[in-house]
């Protein structure tokens, strides 16, 4: 494995060398081959991994109770509340209306 002490002298000390002979510093290790890029998930592999993440995001509240059950009642009182939130609201039609030039003409209207 190539690091930072491959590149550092002190680590990297001068071969001894005869007398009348320069040093020679000892050769640079081969370069570490490329790690493979990892292969890309595919389909079943993400859709079994955002099953697992949906099953702790479900489970989560629970596990939190077990520890503090005050907070599976504030979990409790958030989801009644969005319950009645997001409730279905009739639909109601009052028309139809005519649409032309009936209104009264004032100090805006056209004359």
């Amino acid at each position: 494995m190539a690091g930072a002490a491959d590149n550092d002298p002190a680590a990297n000390p001068p071969v001894a060398a005869r007398p009348g002979e320069p040093a020679k510093a000892r050769p640079a290790p081969a370069p570490a081959a490329k790690p493979e890029a990892a292969a890309r998930p595919d389909l079943t592999q993400l859709a079994s991994m955002a099953l697992i993440m949906l099953g702790y995001a479900f489970a989560t509240p629970v596990i939190l109770a077990q520890h503090s059950p005050i907070h599976l009642l504030f979990v409790g009182f958030a989801l009644w509340e969005a319950w009645k939130f997001n409730k279905k609201l009739p639909l109601v039609v009052t028309g139809p209306y005519r649409v032309g030039d009936s209104g009264p003409t004032g100090a805006f209207g056209h004359a």
